[in-house]
């Protein structure tokens, strides 16, 4: 029974960290490049987040993709 539960609690420790994993690492260049640096401020370059942003949207490809297959025949 401890094994059984044993097993349990490092799936769902496992399923967490993978969930933290897709949902974080992508925006680790977007975090560094705008982090907040108290000695020299910068402002935050929002088209670079909001175009990275779309790079992981898939629909967004999706349809663009298919967009181009329809209407250039790629």
């Amino acid at each position: 029974m401890t094994a059984i539960l044993f097993v349990i609690l490092l799936l769902l420790i496992f399923s967490v960290l993978t969930t933290l994993f897709i949902i974080y690492v992508p925006f680790i260049p977007v975090i560094s490049e705008n982090h907040v640096d108290f000695l020299n401020p910068q402002p935050v370059n929002l088209d670079k987040i909001f175009s990275f942003h779309e790079a992981f949207y898939w629909p967004h490809i999706f349809w663009e993709l298919a967009g181009r297959v329809i209407l250039d025949g790629e």
